[in-house]
């Protein structure tokens, strides 16, 4: 099993981490607790924790893509939904930082390229 460690300062953790789940709830199960959540996804794991400054992010996975994915679904959120508070996440280790970093980017380019095909469809629906 491999296992990785992140972590968000920010002193409005359990808010993130309640937004969170509500959000990925409807497709995957989540475990909500006090400081402590969890978010089970089909091959990976994502334990959740609020401290007083930080959202503390435990990750694990099988398999290093699996884990990958764990890691982008709790940091994309929560950087996505604490914008405004400038959220970044770090991770504990630097080497496999750097290769999740590279598939991060990728993921979140073909991302962008879905959403604006997606709304490219829609424009072209309204016009007919």
């Amino acid at each position: 099993m491999l296992t990785t460690t992140g972590s968000i300062p920010t002193e409005r953790g359990a808010r993130y981490i309640k937004q969170l789940l509500s959000h990925v709830g409807r497709k995957v199960d989540t475990e909500a607790g006090d400081p402590t959540s969890w978010i089970r996804m089909p091959d990976a794991t994502a334990e959740l924790t609020a401290t007083s400054d930080a959202v503390v992010i435990t990750a694990s996975a099988a398999e290093e893509e699996k884990l990958f994915r764990a890691m982008a679904v709790v940091q994309n959120h929560i950087e996505r939904f604490g914008e405004k508070d400038e959220l970044v996440t770090s991770w504990d280790d630097a080497e496999m930082a750097g290769r999740y970093e590279v598939l991060r980017q990728q993921w979140l380019a073909e991302r962008a390229e879905r959403k604006a095909a997606e709304a490219a469809e829609r424009e072209i629906e309204r016009a007919e």
